[in-house]
C-alpha cells in the first residue's frame, strides 16, 4: 500500500513538473489536442519571399492531407458539427492549394481533385442531416456560414434543410455585434473567431489587440488576421511558428484550437489535486509556489478576472459576468453553461474569510443549477464537460459513450462526494463498489492511455491531457466524503426504507425488472419517495367529490415513471417525470370518478353523459395558452365559494351553474355538476404549460384522445349494464358470454384500449417532448409510433383483464373473456384455461409491439426513441402488475354509499409498500 501511495504521490508531482517545465516566459504553454479546423486555417497563410509568394507553413497542409478519412471527412466521428467544421476548413484549404499550386514550391500535394470530390460529397450529406439546434460548439453559427461563403468562390454551394434556421441564429448573434468593440480596448470574444468576420471588419485596426502575437490564443483567428492585414505582422507569424513547434502537434504540422492555455490548465490541475487530498507537502511547496506565482502575476495584471491567486476577491468577476439568472462564461455567450455556474458556486462558497457576503449570488447559482437539472431531459448537456453517475456505469465498469477514462474519473469523484448524502446512504456499499471498480478500470487503462479523451468543446471538440491526468490521479487518491448533515436536511430526504425493502421484493418479480440488480430498483424507489410529498401537495381542483387523503395509489405513481426511466438511461428529466406523475394521478381520479360517481348516479341513462361530453368538446374555445391548473399549495385545500342556492359557485374559475342541466329524481343538478367536472378535466390538460410548444396537429391529436378517453369509459359502463342485464353473472360463473354487437378484436382495439388511457397519455407526452417540432417527422415514424401505442394499449388491457377476472365478475364488469370468441357457454373451460388463452393473445400483441418499436428505431431520433421505450415500459409495468396481483380495489355497497375496499382483505396500498 505504501508503494502504491508513493507512486501516486510521485505521479502527481510529475504532472506539476510537466506544467512548470512547459512554461515559456513569452508564450506560456498549452496541452489542447490538435485541431484539424485550426491547422487548415494556418495552412492558408502565404507570404511574399524574395519576390515570390509561397505557402508559409507547408507542414500544416501536409498534416491536413494525411488526416483525411476514406469518406472524405476530417475527424467527423466525435459530433456532427465537428465533422462539418473540420471538413469545411480542410476543403477550403484544398481548394486554395489546387487553385494556386505554384505556391507549394513544387511539393506534391496528392490527388486534390479526388480529395475535393469526396470532401464535397461528405459535406452535402452531413449538412442535409445536421440538427442545428443540437449544436453547442462555440460560434458555430458564424463559423459554418463564413466558410460556406468562402467556398462559394470555388463554386462549392451547399443547400440544406436547416440553412435558413442557421442564418437566423447567426443574424441574431451578429445583431448584437459592434465592430467598434474590436478596435478599442474592451474585451470581446469575437477576437477568438476573426476568421468568420472576413469582409466585415478592418483587420488593420486590430493590431493592438494581439497578446504575444496571438488573437485571443486562437491559431485560426491569428491566421485570418495575418492574411487580411495590409502590413505583415512578424509577431503574429512568430506566434504561429511557436504553436506548430511547441503545441501538442510537436512539430508534426498540427496545431491546437487554443494556445496558450497556461492559466486554464494550472488552475484546474492544482485545484483538482488539492481538493482530492494531496497535501501541499506531498506536492511540494516550492513546486506549487512557482505555479501560483505564474497565475498570481496574471491575476494582478488582469484585475482579478483569472479566478485564482492569493485570497483574491471575486468582486470584479461578479460585476463582469453576473447575469439576471446565472453567470456567463463570456459576455456574449448564446447558451448558459451548467458547469461554469457549478464552478462559480464552488468558488463563492470558498471565499475567505466568509462567503456570506455573496449570498444573493449563491442563491442565484443554486436556483439556476437546480432549475437546469429539473427541466433537462436526459443528461444535463454542457458545452465544456460531461459527467455520468452510478446508474449508467458501463459493463466494463467505465463511464461514458466512449468508455472514457476521463468521464470515469468525473463520475467516480462525483460519487465519492455524494455518497454521504442522506438519500444515498442506503446505497453506500454499491457506491463504494462502483468507485472501486472505476479505480480498477483507470489502473488497468493507465498503461495504455497515450492520449486524452475528446470530451471538451470549443470551436471543435478537443482533449486535454493535463486535466485528464489530474482527474485520474484525484480518483486514485480521494477519500469517501464524510460530512455531517443535521436533522432538518435528513427530514427533507426521509425515505421509509422498510417499505422500500418490501417494494423491492414485489417489483423484482415483474419481468420488466427481473434482470435489474436490487440496488438499481432500490435507488429508483428511494428517488420515488422524494417525489411523493410534492405529488401529495398537488391540487387538481377537478374531481372535488373525492377524498384525496384516502387514495392509496399515490405511493406507486412516482415509481411507475422513475423505475422505467432508469431502465432507459433516464431520457425523461425530473420536470417531465413529475408532469407525467400528475397526469397519471389525474387519470386515476378520472377513472375513479367514472366508476364510483358517474356509473351509479347515471345508471340507465348514460347517454346523458355522452351528450355532455359532446357538448364540452363542441364548444372548446381552442385557447391552450394559459398557465394550467396544477397548484402546489402546501396542504391547503382550495376554498369554494357558495352561491345563494347552496351550490358551488366556482372552482378554478369554472362556473358550476351551466346551461346544460339534467333534473333527476332527487332534484339535484347532476348534469351541470358532471359538465363542470369534465370541463375542468379538459381545460386542465389543454392549458398545461408543457404542451405550449406543440404544433397544432399534435394539439388536435391530444384533443381527440382526450375526448375518446371519457367516451370509452361511458361505453364501458354501458357494456357493463348490458352484461348485468343478461342474467346472474355473480358468484363465480365463468360461462357468461357477452351478447356483443361487435367482435372482440374491434372492442379490445377501440373501447377497451381507449379506456386504459394509454392513447391519451401518449398524445400528452408527445406534445410535451415536441419542442415546437413534429415528434415524428415522416410517415413511417408517425405510423409506427401510433402502432406502438395501439398494441401497447391492447396488451395492457388484456393483462388488466387477466388479473382482474375475479373482481370484474363480482362487480359485473365486462371482461375480455366474456366475449364469444373465448367459447360458448358449454365449451369455455376453467378460469385458468380462459386466462391462458387471453395471455397468449397478449403475447401476440407484445410481438407486434416489439416489431413496431424496432421499425420506429430506424427513423426516430435516439432520444425520442428512448422516451418512447420508457413510455412503453411504464404502461407495460402496470399490465405486469395486474397479472401478478389485481391491484384495483373492489366496489361494495354499504348503507347506500359507494366505497372501495381491498381484495381478499389485503390493503390495496399495494402490499409491497406495507
Amino acid at each position: 500500500m505504501q508503494d502504491a501511495n508513493s507512486t501516486l504521490d510521485s505521479d502527481a508531482r510529475q504532472l506539476l513538473d510537466t506544467l512548470a517545465n512547459s512554461f515559456n516566459d513569452t508564450y506560456g504553454f498549452g496541452s489542447f489536442t490538435v485541431s484539424i479546423y485550426d491547422t487548415a486555417w494556418v495552412s492558408l497563410v502565404a507570404e511574399k519571399i524574395d519576390g515570390h509568394t509561397c505557402w508559409l507553413f507547408p507542414t500544416t497542409f501536409t498534416y491536413v492531407l494525411a488526416r483525411q478519412s476514406s469518406d472524405g471527412s476530417w475527424d467527423s466521428d466525435r459530433s456532427e458539427i465537428d465533422g462539418i467544421l473540420n471538413t469545411l476548413a480542410a476543403l477550403l484549404s484544398l481548394e486554395k492549394h489546387r487553385a494556386l499550386p505554384l505556391l507549394s514550391k513544387g511539393r506534391e500535394a496528392g490527388d486534390l481533385d479526388d480529395r475535393i470530390a469526396r470532401a464535397t460529397s461528405f459535406l452535402r450529406h452531413a449538412l442535409q442531416n445536421w440538427n442545428v439546434n443540437a449544436s453547442k460548439h462555440v460560434s458555430f453559427e458564424i463559423l459554418v456560414l463564413g466558410l460556406l461563403d468562402k467556398l462559394e468562390e470555388f463554386s462549392v454551394r451547399s443547400e440544406f434543410g436547416e440553412r435558413e434556421q442557421l442564418v437566423a441564429i447567426r443574424n441574431r448573434k451578429m445583431a448584437k455585434f459592434d465592430p467598434l468593440t474590436l478596435y478599442g480596448n474592451s474585451a470581446s470574444t469575437a477576437l477568438h473567431s476573426l476568421e468568420a468576420l472576413t469582409g466585415r471588419v478592418d483587420f488593420d485596426r486590430m493590431r493592438h489587440r494581439k497578446v504575444f502575437g496571438s488573437m485571443m490564443a486562437s491559431p485560426a483567428s491569428t491566421s485570418a488576421y495575418l492574411m487580411n492585414s495590409s502590413i505583415w505582422d512578424d509577431e503574429a507569424e512568430a506566434y504561429l511558428r511557436h504553436v506548430i513547434t511547441a503545441g501538442m502537434g510537436k512539430n508534426s504540422g498540427g496545431v491546437p484550437s487554443a494556445f496558450p492555455t497556461t492559466l486554464f490548465e494550472i488552475t484546474w490541475v492544482v485545484s483538482t489535486l488539492l481538493e482530492s487530498g494531496f497535501s501541499q507537502e506531498v506536492l511540494g511547496v516550492d513546486r506549487l509556489t512557482k505555479l501560483v506565482d505564474i497565475v498570481g502575476r496574471a491575476f494582478d495584471a488582469e484585475e482579478g478576472l483569472i479566478g485564482f491567486g492569493r485570497s483574491p476577491s471575486p468582486g470584479h468577476m461578479v460585476r463582469k459576468y453576473e447575469a439576471k439568472t446565472h453567470f456567463k462564461t463570456y459576455t456574449t455567450e448564446r447558451d448558459a453553461s451548467f458547469s461554469t455556474n457549478c464552478n462559480v458556486l464552488k468558488a463563492l462558497l470558498h471565499v475567505k474569510p466568509r462567503p456570506s457576503q455573496w449570498l444573493r449570488q449563491i442563491g442565484k447559482l443554486v436556483s439556476f443549477i437546480c432549475d437546469q437539472w429539473w427541466k433537462t431531459n436526459g443528461s444535463v448537456e454542457d458545452k465544456w464537460a460531461a459527467v455520468r453517475i452510478l446508474k449508467i456505469q458501463n459493463a466494463d465498469v467505465s463511464w461514458g459513450k466512449i468508455h472514457s477514462r476521463e468521464e470515469t474519473a468525473y463520475a467516480s469523484l462525483a460519487l465519492a462526494e455524494l455518497a454521504c448524502l442522506p438519500p444515498l446512504l442506503p446505497l453506500n456499499s454499491e457506491v463504494k463498489e462502483a468507485i472501486r471498480r472505476g479505480r480498477e478500470f483507470l489502473a488497468k487503462e493507465s498503461s495504455t492511455a497515450n492520449s486524452p479523451d475528446y470530451l471538451w468543446i470549443e470551436k471543435v471538440t478537443y482533449g486535454l491531457s493535463t486535466v485528464s491526468r489530474a482527474y485520474v490521479l484525484a480518483v486514485r487518491n480521494i477519500p469517501m466524503s464524510d460530512y455531517y448533515f443535521g436533522d432538518r436536511l435528513k427530514q427533507l430526504c426521509a425515505v421509509p426504507m422498510g417499505k422500500v425493502a418490501h417494494s423491492i421484493k414485489f417489483f423484482t418479480k415483474l419481468p420488466l425488472f427481473a434482470q435489474s440488480p436490487n440496488w438499481k430498483v432500490e435507488s429508483a424507489l428511494i428517488e420515488s419517495y422524494l417525489y411523493l410529498p410534492q405529488l401529495k401537495r398537488v391540487q387538481l381542483d377537478v374531481f372535488s367529490e373525492q377524498d384525496w387523503d384516502k387514495f392509496k395509489y399515490f405511493d406507486y405513481i412516482p415509481f411507475s415513471w422513475i423505475g422505467p426511466n432508469y431502465l432507459n438511461t433516464t431520457p425523461l428529466g425530473p420536470a417531465l417525470q413529475f408532469d407525467m406523475m400528475v397526469f397519471s394521478l389525474l387519470v386515476y381520479q378520472a377513472d375513479e370518478h367514472m366508476e364510483v360517481v358517474i356509473g351509479p348516479k347515471f345508471a340507465g341513462r348514460l347517454n346523458i353523459v355522452k351528450d355532455i361530453i359532446e357538448s364540452i368538446f363542441d364548444n372548446l374555445d381552442g385557447n391552450h395558452q394559459s398557465n394550467g391548473c396544477v397548484r402546489i399549495c402546501n396542504g391547503e385545500r382550495p376554498k369554494k365559494r357558495r352561491n345563494l342556492d347552496g351550490g358551488r359557485s366556482q372552482v378554478n374559475g369554472y362556473a358550476a351553474s351551466e346551461p346544460y342541466e339534467v333534473k333527476l329524481e332527487n332534484g339535484r343538478r347532476d348534469g351541470a355538476e358532471v359538465k363542470r367536472t369534465l370541463r375542468g378535466f379538459v381545460k386542465f390538460v389543454l392549458k398545461h404549460p408543457g404542451i405550449r410548444p406543440a404544433q397544432e396537429a399534435q394539439i388536435q391529436q391530444l384533443h381527440h384522445e382526450m375526448k375518446t378517453f371519457p367516451v370509452a369509459h361511458v361505453t364501458q359502463l354501458e357494456d357493463n349494464e348490458r352484461l348485468s342485464k343478461q342474467g346472474d353473472i355473480h358468484g363465480g360463473d365463468s360461462s357468461s358470454v357477452f351478447e356483443s354487437p361487435s367482435s372482440f378484436f374491434y372492442w379490445v382495439h377501440h373501447t377497451s384500449s381507449d379506456h386504459t388511457s394509454c392513447p391519451f397519455a401518449f398524445a400528452f407526452l408527445t406534445c410535451q417532448i415536441s419542442q415546437g417540432k413534429e415528434t415524428f417527422e415522416i410517415a413511417e415514424g408517425k405510423y409506427c409510433a401510433h402502432a406502438i401505442c395501439s398494441h401497447l394499449a391492447v396488451m395492457c388491457r388484456m393483462y388488466n383483464d387477466h388479473g382482474s377476472l375475479k373482481r370484474d365478475r363480482e362487480e359485473a364488469n365486462l371482461n375480455s373473456i366474456n366475449f364469444p370468441e373465448f367459447g360458448s357457454r358449454e365449451s369455455r373451460g376453467s378460469d385458468q384455461d380462459l386466462k391462458d388463452r387471453l395471455f397468449r393473445l397478449a403475447s401476440y400483441e407484445r410481438k407486434c409491439l416489439e416489431l413496431a418499436q424496432s421499425e420506429l428505431e430506424k427513423v426516430a431520433d435516439p432520444m425520442i426513441m428512448r422516451t418512447m421505450r420508457t413510455f412503453c415500459d411504464v404502461t407495460d409495468m402496470y399490465g405486469q402488475m395486474y397479472v401478478l396481483r389485481d391491484l384495483t380495489q373492489k366496489i361494495v355497497s354499504g348503507d347506500g354509499a359507494i366505497k372501495r375496499k381491498s381484495v381478499d382483505g389485503e390493503d390495496i396500498n399495494i402490499e409491497y409498500f406495507q
